[in-house]
């Protein structure tokens, strides 16, 4: 859409035309010749009208009000104050996304994960041992999540924590399978999230707070 690059993203009448052009050219059965009313808009009824009898492309406009979700509001609150840190306060790994970091020389040491890895898997495994960012990506089915898997067991092994975050709830749940498989063990790990998953946490705190340790040299 040239015509509408030019114009910054507005819609003016040549770049309505050149969509008009388009859709006759490589989607002829949808009804552009509304177009031609552009910059008028259609109302509500002229919409309804033209409802039901094949494809059409008709100029309108219209608005809604929405309840923001509360995820929308926590990228906004953090971007916020993102926003308001200096780069001397950003973290090793969003510097690493904004200037590009330092990609440091992968030293061998031996994986501690109990899994075999291919060349690939293992080559990710080392980068994320020694730099501040590493991007794993695949198609699925790839073993983007066993990989993860095997990372996180590595630095686990080596006393080091693992936080692992996704925007999808179910890739959590596939990571979470991955590590218990591979542990045959819950007790490195801890779901959070859900409430039915915070519940959980808090019992398990609760659990080990409760057990009573000698002090040394009693």
């Amino acid at each position: 859409m040239e015509a509408l690059r030019e114009s910054g993203g507005v819609l003016s009448s040549v770049a309505v035309s050149d969509i008009g052009n388009i859709f006759r050219e490589n989607i002829p059965e949808v009804n552009v010749e509304s177009l031609i009313d552009w910059p008028c808009v259609t109302s509500v009824s002229g919409v309804n009208s033209k409802l039901g009898s094949g494809l059409k492309l008709i100029p309108a406009a219209g608005f809604a009000v929405v309840k923001c979700s509360t995820g929308s509001s926590g990228v906004v609150d953090e971007l916020e104050k993102l926003g308001e840190l200096n780069q001397a306060q950003w973290s090793d790994a969003l510097k690493s996304l904004f200037d590009g970091g330092t990609t440091r020389e992968l030293k061998y040491k031996p994986s501690l994960a109990p899994v075999l890895l291919s060349e690939t898997q293992e080559h990710l495994l080392k980068s994320a041992r020694s730099n501040d960012l590493t991007v794993c990506h695949g198609p699925p089915g790839t073993g983007k999540s066993f990989t993860l898997a095997a990372i996180a067991i590595d630095h686990i092994a080596r006393g080091d924590t693992v936080l692992i975050v996704s925007k999808k709830d179910d890739a959590v749940d596939v990571v979470y399978q991955k590590l218990e498989g591979l542990l045959n063990s819950k007790k490195a790990i801890v779901r959070a999230g859900r409430s039915s998953y915070l519940k959980n946490l808090k019992g398990r705190v609760s659990r080990l707070l409760a057990v009573r340790h000698p002090s040394p040299g009693s």
